[in-house]
């Protein structure tokens, strides 16, 4: 049986998770302070589910065995699918650049943009993902998943304290010409201190597969996500933190939300579940495509209304171009 065979429910998940990412792009509930912010709890899984999703699948065979064949292979794919796309992203990328008002040398801003920071924003996700499978296998020479996940979580904490917790941090340290200078340069929304941990995680899962049952990977969910909430509240009601993508309680929700999808097996074909997890690649990677084309003949930018016109023209896209990769096979390689 193989691995689509068996984890349905996770392709499922990918795909509402599309959605969550174009709910953010997009700030759906940008006038309603309450609803966003309750929309804002979910929004803070997909990107870490989709980091676990790439490293489960990639080390689920042989952990941390796994050939640097097999890893070239993906890489490969990974760095085509975005150059691809970075293709098609290039004339808004172009059209931003010239007007920006870009400090510094425009030639480091592109390279970083092509390199690390993605040629459009939600781009990012892709050379990410290169880096943490990079760094999680070379850790794998010398450690064990479960050790690996250890150094990953130092990264992990890090980038959460540097960047959501930053503020506080600053009032207490004050601020440091070399550490802002670096967190500037490099960030922290990247593969180093953010899609390092959860591939590693998922690798973890892949390895170390939990004995444990539904109901108790059920109940740790609810009270990683009740901490969660309960995190988000005081760091925003409290603190008054600013950037609300990395959360100390997250990585908890993720790990029991990823385990119990692995364990619940929905009445779904198999071709239906590979349908939704190239639909939900495709989502991802065409959205800005239609919230620029939206903007342009009237939308405004954020808000319902773009949402649902993104989302409805993302996923007829999706299908099309699906329909039409059975004929042409080469337009596989955009998913």
């Amino acid at each position: 049986m193989g691995e689509k065979q068996e984890y349905t429910a996770i392709d499922i998940a990918r795909f509402v998770c599309a959605f969550l990412v174009v709910s953010i792009h997009t700030e759906v509930f940008c006038d309603n302070i309450w609803l966003d912010r309750a929309l804002g709890l979910f929004t803070r899984i997909p990107v870490p589910f989709f980091f676990t999703a790439s490293g489960f699948f990639l080390f689920l065979a042989a952990g941390r065995n796994t050939t640097f064949q097999r890893i070239k292979k993906y890489l490969i794919r990974i760095f085509l699918l975005y150059g691809l796309w970075s293709v098609i992203y290039l004339p808004f990328f172009i059209n931003n650049l010239l007007s920006e008002n870009i400090s510094g040398s425009v030639l480091l801003y592109i390279l970083k943009s092509v390199f690390w920071t993605g040629v459009s924003s939600h781009l990012w996700f892709l050379p990410a993902i290169v880096i943490a499978v990079l760094i999680t296998r070379l850790f794998y020479l010398f450690l064990s998943p479960k050790k690996t996940i250890i150094v990953a979580s130092a990264f992990l904490l890090f980038g959460t304290v540097f960047s959501t917790y930053s503020s506080v941090i600053n009032s207490l340290i004050g601020n440091n010409l070399f550490l802002d200078s670096f967190l500037d340069t490099v960030g922290t929304r990247n593969g180093l201190f953010y899609g390092f941990f959860y591939v590693a995680m998922g690798g973890l899962i892949a390895s170390d597969k939990s004995t444990r049952g539904i109901k108790y990977h059920s109940l740790m969910f609810a009270v990683s996500f009740a901490v969660l909430i309960t995190e988000t509240a005081v760091a925003v009601l409290y603190l008054h933190v600013s950037n609300t993508i990395m959360w100390f309680a997250t990585p908890f929700v993720v790990y029991h939300l990823y385990i119990l999808l692995t364990k619940v097996k929905p009445p779904l074909k198999i071709v239906f579940a590979q349908q939704l997890r190239h639909m939900s690649s495709l989502i991802y990677t065409s959205q800005f495509v239609w919230i620029y084309l939206l903007t342009i003949i009237g939308f405004n930018r954020y808000g319902v209304m773009i949402f649902i016109g993104a989302s409805v023209l993302a996923s007829a896209f999706s299908l099309v171009f699906l329909q039409l990769s059975k004929k042409i096979t080469w337009l596989r390689f955009w998913y």
